[in-house]
């Protein structure tokens, strides 16, 4: 049988792992979203990262920024937006290039309210230092 795509075999791991005792962790679902943007399979790296939440992997902000770009691809930002809100709730600690992809990828699309959610948190977060442009 012919070799099956990285994105693919990692989501074969996945499942293996799922069955097995030691279910995935932060880092697998790291390697399993990086795979699936670099074959562009946005919705795919989307799911994985709806589940690394669900599963209370804190993502760290090279997946935020990998989901943030997979998100733009499939027009789900306003929901991602809502997850990086829930991500902050839940003390999981972001760095302000999260946030900037965000507020970028937002902007460029127009979603002005999703944005300014985004702005405020940031603020928040990284403090007086950041400034509305």
């Amino acid at each position: 049988p012919p070799l099956l795509e990285e994105w693919e075999a990692v989501f074969e791991m996945l499942g293996a792992m799922e069955a097995s005792s030691r279910p995935p962790n932060q880092l697998s679902y790291s390697v399993a979203i990086d795979a699936c943007r670099r074959a562009e399979r946005w919705a795919e790296a989307l799911k994985l990262f709806h589940e690394m939440v669900e599963r209370s992997h804190a993502p760290d902000s090279k997946t935020c920024s990998q989901a943030v770009y997979a998100a733009s691809q499939v027009g789900q930002l306003e929901w991602l937006v809502e997850v990086l809100l829930y991500l902050h709730a839940q003390g999981v600690d972001m760095d302000a290039r999260s946030f900037g992809d965000v507020i970028v990828v937002c902007s460029k699309a127009g979603l002005w309210k999703s944005v300014d959610s985004a702005f405020r948190l940031a603020s928040q977060v990284h403090g007086p230092a950041l400034k509305k442009g």
